[in-house]
């Protein structure tokens, strides 16, 4: 079992990616909104104060972070090939960022939602 985690840049394409993760089999998607420290650093303007003038930076745009699993059976060609079909290549420049890596520990079990029950 593999851990997926993808950085997408461009919130718009949040639906997309959920639908494709879940075509494929990938089960309980978390989503989280994150900005980057580079984002949240103070910035220094030193050519005019020799002490370091400082502000912090504003924070435009936030990054939204899909995390799931990736079960056993389904491969990673087939994950990057339904998602790159449904938001396009992560070729492309401010896409985003896939991230995988194998689970060497698990307990508990899938929470599992059936419709019409909440």
């Amino acid at each position: 079992m593999q851990m997926i985690m993808l950085v997408l840049y461009d919130s718009e394409r949040l639906d997309k990616a959920l639908s494709a993760w879940a075509e494929v089999g990938v089960q309980e998607i978390g989503v989280v909104e994150s900005e980057s420290v580079q984002r949240c650093l103070p910035q220094r303007f030193a050519a005019r104060y020799p002490f370091g003038f400082r502000r912090m930076a504003r924070v435009e745009q936030q990054e939204l972070i899909l995390l799931g699993l990736l079960p056993d059976g389904l491969s990673l060609d087939t994950l990057v090939e339904a998602l790159e079909k449904a938001i396009g290549s992560l070729a492309e420049e401010e896409r985003g960022l896939l991230l995988a890596w194998e689970v060497g520990f698990v307990r508990g079990t899938f929470r599992c939602i059936i419709e019409g029950e909440a």
